[in-house]
Protein backbone atom coordinates (compact mmCIF):
# COMPACT_ATOMS: atom_id res chain seq x y z
CA UNK A 1 0.00 0.00 0.00
CA UNK A 2 2.61 2.73 1.11
CA UNK A 3 4.08 1.89 -2.59
CA UNK A 4 0.96 2.57 -4.40
CA UNK A 5 1.06 6.22 -2.35
CA UNK A 6 4.34 6.72 -3.52
CA UNK A 7 3.31 6.04 -6.94
CA UNK A 8 -0.11 8.27 -6.81
CA UNK A 9 1.84 11.05 -4.73
CA UNK A 10 3.93 12.01 -7.75
CA UNK A 11 0.72 12.97 -9.57
CA UNK A 12 -2.04 14.23 -7.30
CA UNK A 13 -2.28 15.52 -3.47
CA UNK A 14 -2.69 12.41 -1.83
CA UNK A 15 -4.56 12.12 1.74
CA UNK A 16 -4.73 8.71 3.82
CA UNK A 17 -7.71 8.62 5.90
CA UNK A 18 -7.68 7.12 9.58
CA UNK A 19 -11.38 6.09 9.88
CA UNK A 20 -12.67 7.28 13.32
CA UNK A 21 -10.92 4.69 16.47
CA UNK A 22 -7.88 3.84 14.09
CA UNK A 23 -4.60 4.77 13.11
CA UNK A 24 -4.30 8.54 15.06
CA UNK A 25 -8.33 9.06 15.27
CA UNK A 26 -9.80 8.82 18.58
CA UNK A 27 -13.13 8.02 19.52
CA UNK A 28 -15.01 8.44 23.11
CA UNK A 29 -16.74 5.25 22.43
CA UNK A 30 -16.92 2.42 20.42
CA UNK A 31 -20.99 2.05 18.64
CA UNK A 32 -22.09 2.86 15.71
CA UNK A 33 -22.56 6.36 16.29
CA UNK A 34 -18.87 7.01 16.41
CA UNK A 35 -17.39 4.10 14.16
CA UNK A 36 -20.20 2.90 12.54
CA UNK A 37 -20.72 3.59 8.59
CA UNK A 38 -21.94 6.49 8.49
CA UNK A 39 -19.70 7.81 11.07
CA UNK A 40 -17.00 7.32 8.82
CA UNK A 41 -18.64 8.66 5.93
CA UNK A 42 -19.11 12.06 8.09
CA UNK A 43 -15.68 12.10 9.06
CA UNK A 44 -14.33 11.95 5.73
CA UNK A 45 -16.54 14.45 4.97
CA UNK A 46 -15.84 16.96 7.27
CA UNK A 47 -11.94 16.30 6.04
CA UNK A 48 -12.83 17.23 2.45
CA UNK A 49 -14.58 20.42 4.21
CA UNK A 50 -11.71 20.80 6.17
CA UNK A 51 -9.34 21.03 3.08
CA UNK A 52 -11.44 23.25 1.44
CA UNK A 53 -11.72 20.91 -1.60
CA UNK A 54 -14.74 21.31 -3.55
CA UNK A 55 -14.58 17.57 -4.99
CA UNK A 56 -11.83 14.87 -4.96
CA UNK A 57 -11.04 11.38 -5.93
CA UNK A 58 -11.78 8.50 -3.91
CA UNK A 59 -9.29 5.48 -3.82
CA UNK A 60 -10.86 2.51 -1.87
CA UNK A 61 -9.41 -0.59 -0.79
CA UNK A 62 -11.02 -3.50 0.61
CA UNK A 63 -13.57 -2.20 2.92
CA UNK A 64 -12.12 1.39 1.80
CA UNK A 65 -14.29 0.45 -1.02
CA UNK A 66 -17.41 -0.32 0.94
CA UNK A 67 -16.66 3.40 2.52
CA UNK A 68 -15.92 4.51 -0.65
CA UNK A 69 -19.29 3.37 -2.04
CA UNK A 70 -21.35 5.08 0.43
CA UNK A 71 -19.48 8.11 0.50
CA UNK A 72 -20.16 8.72 -3.33
CA UNK A 73 -23.96 7.76 -3.14
CA UNK A 74 -24.31 10.35 0.16
CA UNK A 75 -21.83 13.01 -1.45
CA UNK A 76 -22.10 12.39 -5.43
CA UNK A 77 -21.07 16.30 -6.08
CA UNK A 78 -18.15 15.94 -3.86
CA UNK A 79 -16.07 13.05 -5.53
CA UNK A 80 -14.84 13.53 -9.25
CA UNK A 81 -14.00 9.89 -9.38
CA UNK A 82 -14.07 6.52 -7.54
CA UNK A 83 -11.88 3.46 -7.33
CA UNK A 84 -12.46 0.39 -6.17
CA UNK A 85 -9.40 -1.92 -5.35
CA UNK A 86 -9.84 -5.35 -4.20
CA UNK A 87 -13.68 -4.77 -3.74
CA UNK A 88 -15.37 -7.56 -1.86
CA UNK A 89 -19.07 -7.19 -3.22
CA UNK A 90 -22.26 -5.31 -2.47
CA UNK A 91 -22.63 -7.18 0.84
CA UNK A 92 -20.81 -9.98 3.51
CA UNK A 93 -21.63 -12.58 1.45
CA UNK A 94 -18.51 -12.60 -0.10
CA UNK A 95 -16.27 -13.21 2.97
CA UNK A 96 -16.29 -17.05 3.16
CA UNK A 97 -15.63 -17.27 -0.60
CA UNK A 98 -12.71 -15.13 0.06
CA UNK A 99 -11.53 -17.06 2.82
CA UNK A 100 -12.37 -20.15 0.63
CA UNK A 101 -9.81 -18.29 -1.90
CA UNK A 102 -7.26 -18.06 0.79
CA UNK A 103 -7.30 -21.48 1.63
CA UNK A 104 -6.75 -23.19 -1.35
CA UNK A 105 -3.59 -20.70 -1.85
CA UNK A 106 -2.36 -22.04 1.51
CA UNK A 107 -0.20 -25.08 1.90
CA UNK A 108 -1.72 -28.23 3.50
CA UNK A 109 -0.03 -27.11 6.81
CA UNK A 110 -0.39 -23.21 6.55
CA UNK A 111 -4.09 -23.76 5.80
CA UNK A 112 -4.47 -25.49 9.10
CA UNK A 113 -3.07 -23.01 10.99
CA UNK A 114 -5.03 -20.40 8.89
CA UNK A 115 -8.25 -22.37 10.24
CA UNK A 116 -6.90 -22.23 13.78
CA UNK A 117 -6.11 -18.15 13.88
CA UNK A 118 -9.55 -17.74 12.02
CA UNK A 119 -11.41 -19.76 14.74
CA UNK A 120 -9.68 -17.66 17.41
CA UNK A 121 -10.42 -14.64 16.15
CA UNK A 122 -14.37 -15.33 15.71
CA UNK A 123 -14.22 -16.42 19.02
CA UNK A 124 -12.12 -12.98 20.74
CA UNK A 125 -9.23 -14.76 22.16
CA UNK A 126 -6.51 -14.30 19.01
CA UNK A 127 -3.12 -12.70 20.50
CA UNK A 128 -1.30 -9.95 18.72
CA UNK A 129 1.01 -12.08 17.96
CA UNK A 130 -1.37 -14.38 16.40
CA UNK A 131 -3.42 -11.46 14.73
CA UNK A 132 -0.02 -10.69 12.66
CA UNK A 133 0.38 -14.68 11.71
CA UNK A 134 -3.24 -14.66 10.56
CA UNK A 135 -2.55 -11.83 8.24
CA UNK A 136 1.00 -12.85 7.40
CA UNK A 137 -0.95 -15.79 5.92
CA UNK A 138 -3.68 -13.52 4.26
CA UNK A 139 -0.83 -11.46 2.45
CA UNK A 140 0.63 -14.60 1.37
CA UNK A 141 -2.31 -16.22 -0.26
CA UNK A 142 -3.23 -12.84 -1.50
CA UNK A 143 -0.56 -11.97 -3.32
CA UNK A 144 1.28 -12.75 -7.10
CA UNK A 145 4.70 -13.09 -5.33
CA UNK A 146 4.31 -15.06 -1.36
CA UNK A 147 7.73 -14.88 -0.87
CA UNK A 148 7.58 -11.47 -0.40
CA UNK A 149 6.57 -11.88 2.79
CA UNK A 150 8.24 -14.64 4.15
CA UNK A 151 10.61 -12.15 5.04
CA UNK A 152 8.04 -9.22 6.17
CA UNK A 153 7.14 -8.49 9.66
CA UNK A 154 4.58 -6.41 10.07
CA UNK A 155 4.62 -4.10 12.78
CA UNK A 156 1.64 -4.26 15.75
CA UNK A 157 1.66 -0.65 15.55
CA UNK A 158 0.79 -0.25 11.97
CA UNK A 159 -2.11 -2.18 12.28
CA UNK A 160 -5.99 -1.20 12.97
CA UNK A 161 -7.76 -1.20 15.99
CA UNK A 162 -9.06 -4.65 16.34
CA UNK A 163 -11.94 -3.45 18.70
CA UNK A 164 -13.02 -0.70 16.30
CA UNK A 165 -12.90 -3.62 13.45
CA UNK A 166 -14.84 -6.06 15.41
CA UNK A 167 -17.57 -2.84 16.39
CA UNK A 168 -17.66 -1.87 12.59
CA UNK A 169 -18.09 -5.33 10.82
CA UNK A 170 -21.06 -6.48 13.38
CA UNK A 171 -22.80 -3.18 12.53
CA UNK A 172 -22.24 -3.75 8.54
CA UNK A 173 -23.26 -7.64 9.20
CA UNK A 174 -25.85 -6.80 11.25
CA UNK A 175 -24.54 -9.47 14.10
Amino acid sequence: FPVTIQHLSRRAEVFIFDQPGTGASTVPRLDASMVGMNAIVNAAESLRTHLGLKSWNILGHSFGTLLGMQYAIDHPAAVRSLVLSGPGGPDTSFIEYFRDNVRVRLSAEQRIRFNELLELSKQGLITAQGEIELDSLFMKASTFDPEYFDHHEADPEDRINRATSEVVWAIVTGK
